[in-house]
């Protein structure tokens, strides 16, 4: 009787955390900034060029058919620098944040119907010394590794959606 009790006193315990967090995972987040302190309009516009840039370099086709990132999701700060083979793949500056997003990328901008896929892309926010006006300019950047990453995602999906297109 009395391990009865304690079954059925640790389920309603465990049932009522699970809720109680499961609601608070549910809150909304500010549209305009999103974790990592960014403005999401910027990271989009930022990533759209990057992505540009690097189809254009591995295909010339990219020239006419441009992409557009449309969406910020899943923002996720890290808690240490991520390394490859004991390398950190960025600078351990002060106040920097190094974070993990999927963007959703629609490979036809310009058509009717949106073609988005998803890329995964990691970054670091660092936020300059003042200037000698005292301005504070915040900046991203990426591994070299991350955007070798970056760029295969980008490309292997280009050549899906524009293999029989010249």
């Amino acid at each position: 009787m009395k391990n009865t009790a304690s079954i059925i006193t640790l389920a309603v315990l465990s049932l009522f955390v699970g809720f109680f967090f499961g609601e608070r995972s549910n809150i909304q987040q500010n549209e305009d900034v999103i974790h990592c302190g960014y403005n999401q309009d910027s990271l989009k516009d930022t990533y759209t060029n990057w992505i540009n840039k690097a189809l254009i370099k591995a295909d010339k086709r990219a020239e006419q058919h441009p992409v557009k990132v449309v969406d910020v999701q899943g923002v996720m700060e890290y808690n240490t620098i991520p390394e490859l083979m004991k390398v950190k793949l960025y600078e351990d500056f002060k106040g920097s944040k190094v974070c993990q997003a999927s963007l959703l990328v629609n490979y036809a901008p310009d058509a009717e119907k949106e073609v988005l896929e998803e890329i995964t892309v990691r970054f670091q926010k660092i936020a300059t010394a003042p200037s000698e006006e005292g301005i504070i300019s915040s900046n991203i950047i990426s591994s070299g590794y991350d955007v070798k990453e970056m760029t295969e995602q980008a490309v292997e999906l280009f050549k899906k959606h524009y293999a029989n297109k010249k």
